[in-house]
Parts: structure tokens; C-alpha cells; sequence
């Protein structure tokens, strides 16, 4: 019975942890696709 609630306690905290990375990681993935689809979107009028 303990054994469970221990391995419950870990599972929640992994999922806690990792959620907490990709959300703090998430504005910059954001930015960085907004700034390289604008850059790609001038490079691509330039060629036309």
C-alpha cells in the first residue's frame, strides 16, 4: 500500500516537473517560430 502511494507521489512529480519545463520554455519556442516564419517570409518576397 505504501509502495503505491510512493510510486504515486513520483509519477505526479515527474508529470509536475516536466510540465513546468515545456510551460516555461513555451514563449520562447513561440517567439523564436514567429521571428524565423517573418524572416523566411522576407527572404521569400525577395526571391520573387
Amino acid at each position: 500500500m505504501f509502495i503505491g502511494f510512493v510510486l504515486f507521489l513520483v509519477i505526479a512529480g515527474m508529470a509536475f516537473w516536466l510540465l513546468t519545463f515545456i510551460i516555461s520554455f513555451l514563449p520562447y519556442w513561440i517567439g523564436a517560430w514567429f521571428i524565423e516564419s517573418y524572416k523566411n517570409r522576407n527572404l521569400v518576397e525577395d526571391l520573387e
